[in-house]
């Protein structure tokens, strides 16, 4: 059985900078991926949905942390806790055995940490 990883990204643009090394661990680990809704647009999704078709990704949550002005709202904010509510019930993040997240802690990753 393959060890699961979880990478938190809140940009998009860092996750296209790992795209090769999650086809290279997905060899050897389960990979998920949990980033947010800034500066996603559908190309991205388009290359993450490939990704998870071509068993690279084993599961891609995006949250819905930004306005669509790419600023924090009231809206937003419930949003935001919402779904981490949903994905609280529909991911067990202990199961886990590594975590993963760019140099910046927002409040989502502090959450799923």
């Amino acid at each position: 059985m393959k060890k699961k990883i979880l990478f938190c990204f809140k940009n998009s643009y860092a996750i296209d900078n790992y795209v090769l090394d999650f086809k290279v661990l997905s060899q050897r680990f389960e990979i998920s991926l949990v980033t947010t809704n800034y500066l996603l647009n559908e190309n991205f999704k388009k290359k993450y949905e490939d990704l998870r078709i071509n068993n690279y990704i084993e599961s891609i949550n995006y949250i819905p942390y930004f306005s669509e002005n790419n600023s924090r709202s009231i809206k937003s904010i419930i949003s935001t806790h919402l779904f981490l509510k949903k994905l609280q019930r529909k991911i067990n993040f202990e199961e886990f055995d590594m975590c993963f997240s760019d140099n910046k802690f927002d409040i989502w990753q502090r959450i799923i940490f």
